[in-house]
């Protein structure tokens, strides 16, 4: 399959501080893996990474710089140098490029393009009549809240545009109108801050408000003092197209919140740890089963728990920090007494110091941060836990059973088809939990989340797998529930 990113090209490559020391090579980009290949040393072998490598193509885009090219290999080429020696040819595996400039670290961005996963759908993109014109189109849907400003790591503004590419559709007689998300930055900013700052994260937000996987599949950057147009960035970051998603399920949309919300976000995500990395890496998984359902929770109580510290920095447990200074002075007192009346001996009061006054006695315990999240997102509660009597006393009994299994290494059995659902409905609350924090509704949330692919799936699965909890009224589900496949499940692999 060839894929939008796959191309070929033969060129002359340099270090930026040798520029005329070049050798020649070719670089392959694949699946938007790029690899080069040279004939000659590029770099001593020793020299394991190399920043940056400049590209002069056979052909467009003529240009190019590669950043982060890790040595794969080297071997003797069957190539030979003027005085007939065996050229030395190195392998590289690149790890992101940009096509049309030769760039440096020093140079600074000052306008970033993404187009991603989801963003038509929460744009609610134009249609316009094969009759009309675009402009008549976007006068008639009257269109406002398309621009922010942004505070926070990248100071200026994020809007929403129409650049012009479209698509037909048949069936609605129709041309659709391709979205973009725009930053223009106050200033210019590094190139790598950028990709992760603007990018990266609007890729975490798609991913939650899908509920789904979400890729980022064009993405273009504009330099300071560079070339007029943007240019064309592709590596790590950027996938295919997952296709068209503009009737997908989504968390929110525009009309709801406008290009404030994408602003709230990228201020606002720093603060939110690597919960939303967590939970967009989880539902980027796409295929369930044994080989991902405890690797899921794991990571997903995890991302819970560092939640809930970066939003309450300064939260106890049931002991003030006056209370825990006075419980651990007794129990030091008590074991210096039991050591002096030799009741222990050395080696046990030494256990006993280390594990309990070095224990956590201050933190919340994870029923305490649990809870604190359940609070802030109260009306999804019902969605996440079940709709049975104590269904979230219940919840948080399993999901605390569950992690200290896996923490503790108990090996106690466990039902699969449970911990599918404590998975996903855990991933459920943490994202959602992001989400109110930038300004959504926990209220509208509870409408639309069942409607995304990961909150349909746990409505689903918590219904069929765990009925007890999530349908304990439906006289209609059949006693005995198939856990589903790989195959039946959705975003499953072909």
């Amino acid at each position: 399959m060839k894929h939008s990113g796959d191309g070929e090209w033969m060129g002359f490559f340099s270090l930026p501080k040798n520029r005329g020391q070049e050798v020649h090579g070719l670089l392959r980009v694949r699946d938007h893996k790029p690899v080069l290949v040279v004939s000659g040393e590029l770099a001593p072998w020793s020299q394991d990474r190399v920043s940056v490598i400049h590209g002069r193509l056979m052909g467009a885009p003529h240009l190019v710089t590669l950043f982060d090219a890790g040595t794969i290999r080297e071997s003797t080429s069957n190539l030979v140098d003027e005085n007939n020696v065996p050229l030395v040819e190195q392998t590289y595996r690149v790890y992101w490029l940009v096509y049309g400039a030769l760039l440096t670290d020093e140079d600074r961005v000052t306008h970033s393009f993404v187009h991603l996963s989801g963003l038509d759908a929460w744009a609610q993109a134009p249609i316009a009549s094969l009759e009309s014109t675009s402009d008549q189109a976007e006068e008639r849907q009257g269109f406002d809240n398309l621009v922010a400003p942004v505070v926070g790591p990248l100071p200026g503004t994020v809007r929403l545009t129409f650049p012009g590419e479209r698509r037909f559709e048949a069936h609605q007689k129709s041309l659709v109108r391709r979205t973009q998300l725009e930053w223009t930055g106050r200033e210019p900013m590094p190139l790598q801050e950028v990709t992760q700052c603007f990018a990266i994260h609007l890729q975490e937000f798609f991913s939650l408000l899908r509920m789904n996987r979400a890729v980022i599949d064009r993405y273009r950057v504009r330099i300071a003092g560079g070339p007029e147009q943007s240019l064309e960035v592709d590596g790590w970051m950027v996938e295919d197209s997952l296709g068209d998603q503009r009737h997908d399920g989504i968390a929110v949309r525009r009309g709801e919140s406008g290009v404030e919300l994408i602003a709230a976000w990228l201020e606002r995500r720093p603060e939110l740890g690597r919960a939303p990395e967590l939970t967009a890496n989880v539902l980027a998984r796409g295929t369930y089963g044994e080989r991902f359902v405890d690797a899921d929770f794991s990571t997903m109580v995890m991302s819970l728990e560092g939640l809930h510290r970066k939003l309450y920095p300064g939260k106890s447990g049931d002991l003030t920090s006056t209370q825990v200074n006075k419980a651990r002075r007794v129990i030091k007192a008590i074991i210096n007494k039991a050591k002096s009346e030799g009741e222990i001996d050395d080696l046990i009061a030494s256990t006993l110091k280390a594990r309990v006054l070095n224990s956590q006695l201050g933190e919340p315990t994870l029923d305490e941060r649990i809870q604190d999240i359940l609070d802030d997102v109260q009306p999804l509660v019902p969605i996440i836990c079940g709709t049975a009597a104590g269904a979230q006393n219940l919840w948080k009994r399993d999901v605390k059973s569950l992690r200290n299994n896996y923490a503790h290494g108990l090996e106690k059995q466990t039902q699969l088809r449970k911990n599918l659902v404590l998975s996903t409905s855990l991933t459920v609350l943490v994202a959602s939990r992001c989400l109110v924090y930038v300004g959504c509704s926990p209220e509208k949330l509870v409408e639309s989340i069942p409607l995304t692919e990961g909150g349909g799936n746990l409505v689903h699965w918590g219904r069929t797998l765990m009925p007890d909890f999530y349908a304990p009224n439906d006289v209609t589900l059949p006693g005995e529930q198939i856990m589903p496949s790989d195959e039946d499940a959705p975003g499953a692999e072909d």
